[in-house]
C-alpha cells in the first residue's frame, strides 16, 4: 500500500534479497482498480540490492497518475531485472537517474524530457533514445567501452557539459582509443577518463573541445602521450588538468609531455601517480 501514502516524498528499499517481483501491492491498487493514482507526492525513489528481483509489473492506473512528481530515481544491484515499468521509463518529471548493475536491462530514456543527470554503469548497451534527451547536462558511463555504440553522442553536442567515462575492461578486445564521437561534444566543460588501460595516446581532436575547463585522466596504466602542444593550446579555457594513477604519463617532468603544458600555470596541473584516485 506504499503507493497510497499521500504525503510520502522519499522511498528507499534496500537489500530485500528475497523479493522476486514487484506488483500491484507496491502501488496499493486494489482488485477493483478503484484507486486512480499511486505515489502522488513521491520525489525520490531508491531501489538497491534486490538481487533476486526479476519482474516489475506495470501499474493498472493511468500513467499520468503514477510517479508524477519523481525527480530522483536510483536503482542499483538488481542484477536479474531486464526491464523497468513504463511508468518509470516514461516519467517526464525525472531529472536525476542512476542505473547501476543491470547487465540484462534494456533501458529506454527517450521520454525523460527533463533528465539533466544520467549515471549508468554495467549495461551491455547504451540506453535507447539517449540522443533525444534535450536537457541532458551531465553524463557518467561505466562499462565495457569497446562494445558500446556512441553514435548518439553526435546529437548531444549542444547541451552536454560534463562527461565521465570509466572502462571496466570486460571485453576480450582491448579499448585502444577514445570514442571518436567525443570530438563532437564541443560544449563540454568537464571531461574525465578512467581505467582505459590500453590507451597509449590522446588524439589531437581533443583540441576541438574548446570549452573544456577540467580534463582528467585516472588509472590509465599505459597512457604515455597527451595531444600535441598545438591541440592543447586550443583549449584556452582549460584551468584544471588532473592526472592520477597514470605512471607512464610523465607530465610532471620537463620532457616532451611536460613541455606541452608549459603555458599553463602550475596550479592548474594536478599530478599524482601513487595508485590512489583522489579526484574522480
Amino acid at each position: 500500500m506504499l503507493g497510497q501514502l499521500p504525503n510520502l516524498n522519499k522511498l528507499e528499499i534496500i537489500s530485500m534479497n528475497s523479493v522476486r517481483s514487484i506488483g500491484n501491492e507496491f502501488y496499493g491498487i486494489d482488485s477493483n482498480h478503484t484507486n486512480s493514482f499511486a505515489f502522488p507526492q513521491l520525489k525520490e525513489l531508491h531501489i538497491c540490492g534486490l538481487k533476486k528481483l526479476e519482474q516489475w509489473d506495470e501499474a493498472t492506473v493511468i500513467a499520468s497518475n503514477l510517479f508524477g512528481c519523481v525527480k530522483e530515481l536510483v536503482i542499483s544491484g538488481c542484477n536479474q531485472l531486464a526491464k523497468l515499468p513504463s511508468g518509470l521509463e516514461g516519467c517526464h518529471s525525472i531529472e536525476y537517474l542512476v542505473i547501476d548493475g543491470f547487465p540484462n536491462l534494456m533501458l529506454n530514456v527517450q521520454n525523460l524530457h527533463n533528465l539533466y543527470h544520467l549515471d549508468i554503469r554495467g549495461l551491455k548497451r547504451l540506453p535507447e533514445g539517449l540522443g533525444e534527451i534535450t536537457n541532458l547536462k551531465k553524463l557518467r558511463i561505466g562499462g565495457c567501452m569497446q562494445i558500446y555504440e556512441f553514435t548518439s553522442f553526435i546529437h548531444l553536442s549542444s547541451q552536454l557539459v560534463e562527461l565521465e567515462l570509466t572502462d571496466d575492461g570486460s571485453s576480450d578486445n582491448a579499448t585502444t582509443q577514445l570514442p571518436q564521437q567525443l570530438q563532437h561534444l564541443t560544449n563540454l566543460k568537464v571531461l574525465k577518463i578512467a581505467d582505459f588501460d590500453d590507451i597509449e595516446a590522446v588524439p589531437d581532436w581533443l583540441g576541438n573541445l574548446t570549452c573544456l575547463r577540467t580534463l582528467g585522466f585516472f588509472e590509465c596504466k599505459n597512457l604515455k602521450e597527451l595531444p600535441s602542444r598545438e591541440a592543447i593550446l586550443r583549449l584556452t579555457k582549460l584551468d584544471d588538468l588532473l592526472v592520477d594513477g597514470c605512471p607512464k604519463l610523465l607530465v610532471g617532468e620537463p620532457d616532451q609531455e611536460g613541455s606541452k603544458l608549459s603555458h599553463l600555470p602550475p596550479k592548474c596541473v594536478h599530478y599524482n601517480n601513487y595508485g590512489f584516485r583522489c579526484h574522480l
